[in-house]
């Protein structure tokens, strides 16, 4: 009888829609906040929450968990109508496909025309973009252990 709670309780709450940018480029320049030293990731997927970078070259990014960084997202404007800045939070440290350092950076704080600009990619992504739809791992194993006992 609890194991049905929580699998209804995990449905309630799906996690945030994930687009991948494998297929264009999305370059984020960022810098602890407040440091002059500037680091330039690309982004693995983006969600309307934030956005999942990763490192290319050798050198050692100094982020860790709870880090708060400036950044400019798309600063050469490929994937959003203009460049935007705001401030996020390092929430979680990971390793990518190919062993390189990713950082899940959770949007904390961006001002009003900035979070404009990052709806209408949304929105633009939601209306045109389906195939880039990244599912959800959670719900699909909750699909997969219903229709399990199904059988």
């Amino acid at each position: 009888m609890s194991q049905d709670r929580e699998i209804r309780g995990a449905q309630i709450k799906p996690a945030a829609p994930r687009y991948t940018v494998d297929e264009q480029p999305l370059m984020v320049v960022s810098r602890t906040l407040g440091s002059p030293v500037a680091y330039q990731l690309s982004g693995a997927n983006i969600s309307k929450s934030g956005v999942l970078l990763e490192t290319r070259g050798k050198g050692r990014i100094p982020f860790n968990v709870n880090t708060l960084l400036e950044l400019e997202i798309d600063p050469s404007s490929h994937l959003l109508q203009r460049p935007i800045q705001c401030v996020g939070k390092v929430i979680r440290l990971a390793s990518g496909r190919d062993g390189q350092p990713q950082f899940g950076i959770k949007i904390v704080q961006i001002d009003a025309p900035e979070h404009d600009v990052w709806d209408a990619c949304f929105r633009h992504l939601e209306e045109h973009a389906r195939h880039l739809l990244i599912p959800d791992k959670r719900l699909l194993q909750l699909e997969s252990n219903a229709g399990d006992r199904a059988n």
